[in-house]
């Protein structure tokens, strides 16, 4: 009796573990096939990150484009003089580096300074040397200082002597030869230790030109669209750009 009593109990675990096991592979596989765990893991590593996290430094100071500073300044894109100011006024301030991260790609001079510049060169071939013809010359390089937004820009770029700027970069597009002042800042070819990018725009050459270093600002979106990493150096016409954290 005391063996068929036994026997039953060692079934029934049996079919217990078995039961067990079956349950908790169905709950493995609706982990996987929802992404449930990736979610899970997600969530946790956002609450280990709020935790953990360090207080700021009081030596960073992040300058933000905020509604106080639209609605007194106008909104974007702002003029590239406005940029040259806020340079200046950071170079000032005594910042030792300043990342400067607006997209800075496409010219934003006058349309009017090739007219300008045009008037100017009529001039001096002319050899007039009249008084009139040097007040003309004198009023025209004012017009050319002003509406040259881009060249304003570049002197305050390079006055302040600590100014990193960004390229972009995506994972997708037509490939381009980077340009000899973004290259500069670059590092060998690190192979499949970097994340690879396959398209690329730049800061105007005269603006890059100006920059101690250009950096790139790609970031890596996790499944549920947040931004938790960016990757150190991308791979980009086998060489390795570094991310403007890094520079800084």
């Amino acid at each position: 009796m005391g063996q068929k009593t036994s026997a039953r109990r060692l079934d029934l675990g049996r079919t217990d573990g078995f039961r067990n096991a079956l349950a908790a592979a169905v709950v493995v596989v609706l982990f996987a096939v929802t992404g449930l765990a990736e979610r899970l893991e997600l969530q946790l590593y956002d609450a280990a990150a709020l935790i953990s996290a360090p207080a700021p430094l009081a030596e960073i100071a992040i300058v933000g484009i905020d509604d106080a500073s639209l609605g007194a300044l106008g909104p974007t894109p702002w003029s590239r003089d406005l940029h040259a100011r806020l340079i200046d006024t950071l170079s000032a301030a005594g910042a030792k580096t300043i990342v400067y991260t607006p997209s800075l790609s496409d010219s934003q001079s006058d349309p009017g300074l090739s007219q300008v510049r045009k008037i100017r060169a009529a001039l001096n071939s002319a050899g007039d040397g009249s008084p009139l013809a040097a007040e003309l010359n004198r009023v025209t390089a004012e017009a050319e200082t002003t509406l040259d937004t881009d060249t304003r820009l570049a002197s305050s770029i390079q006055k302040a002597g600590n100014v990193l700027l960004a390229s972009s970069y995506a994972a997708v597009g037509k490939p381009t030869v980077l340009p000899a002042y973004v290259r500069r800042g670059t590092l060998p070819d690190p192979g499949a230790y970097a994340t690879p990018a396959h398209s690329a725009r730049h800061p105007l050459a005269v603006l890059g030109s100006a920059a101690v270093g250009i950096g790139h600002l790609y970031t890596v979106a996790d499944e549920d669209g947040k931004v938790r990493q960016a990757p150190l150096l991308l791979r980009y016409d086998e060489v390795g750009v570094p991310s403007l954290a890094l520079l800084a």
